[in-house]
């Protein structure tokens, strides 16, 4: 699970990097001003490029990528390219929004679940740019539109309250939750999801929503940290796939392995929390 969940928040993580990424330059204002003015003709609202360049991660060596958001509403980021010689634009303003919608009603589920938690609901449609502006579309509409889109969602937990004291987890009792929330996301139609259960240090969870001011991809910079410089923030790190059939792909066993594969970590948690009591 922690190698797979690198390569999942991968996509998050270059909106993230791209933000830092000044606009200057006369050919730049050109560009910022291009895409601005497609975006506002495309969804009806204004738009605003917050960052502009570098040819990482594009779709070829033709374009240039931004960060955008709506004038209305500057947390609500999106990807977006324009080809060198400003003629089109590409955008995942849809993928955003549309995850935005999705993050209420997920939400409700997990909370009735879990109880007190945070999420982070994306939409991965690859090197796909969607062309539609309707942002009102459910995601069901969406998926068959875009039958390639990976829903991402992410749960994150205070994971001392579901530690004993040696940092063991009551694999039973969580499995049990994985299961619940698996069937009513396919209930409710979020099928193609990934889903990734983020148990926490209490301390990080405690800031949580400071850090979303941050970044969009609050477990990816978590994870990062802790893997760089061994900053201990995640204690566990779990989860399934819900297919385009509702099928879940993960067994008992399978979580049963994710719990043991962090167990240095939680047992290196709970001596810490054992300490600041």
């Amino acid at each position: 699970m922690k190698r797979n969940y690198k390569k999942a928040v991968i996509g998050m993580l270059l909106v993230s990097m791209l933000g830092l990424i000044g606009c200057g330059g006369s050919k730049d204002e050109k560009a910022v001003k291009k895409i601005e003015e497609a975006l506002q003709a495309k969804y009806g609202e204004a738009f605003k490029v917050e960052g502009l360049g570098g040819g990482f991660g594009t779709m070829n060596s033709n374009t240039l990528k931004a960060v955008i958001h709506p004038v209305s509403d500057p947390s609500l980021k999106a990807s977006a390219e324009i080809t060198k010689d400003l003629e089109r634009v590409y955008d995942k303003y849809l993928n955003e929004k549309l995850a935005r919608d999705a993050r209420e009603p997920i939400g409700e589920l997990a909370r009735g679940i879990w109880g007190d938690m945070r999420l982070e609901v994306s939409n991965d449609t690859g090197m796909t740019y969607p062309e539609e502006a309707d942002t009102s579309m459910s995601y069901a509409d969406f998926i068959k539109l875009y039958p390639n889109n990976w829903q991402i969602v992410s749960v994150y937990l205070d994971g001392s309250k579901y530690m004993y004291a040696k940092g063991d987890l009551n694999a039973e009792e969580e499995i049990a939750r994985y299961e619940q929330f698996a069937e009513q996301l396919k209930a409710k139609g979020y099928v193609r999801s990934s889903v990734y259960i983020h148990y926490l240090m209490p301390d990080v969870y405690a800031k949580f929503d400071e850090l979303t001011k941050e970044t969009k991809a609050v477990g990816s910079l978590l994870f990062d940290e802790q893997e760089e410089d061994g900053t201990l923030n995640v204690l566990t790190i779990s989860g399934f796939k819900i297919d385009e059939n509702g099928r879940l792909d993960a067994t008992k066993a399978v979580f049963q392995a994710d719990f043991d594969r962090w167990q240095q970590e939680r047992r290196q948690g709970a001596q810490r929390m054992g300490a600041s009591e």
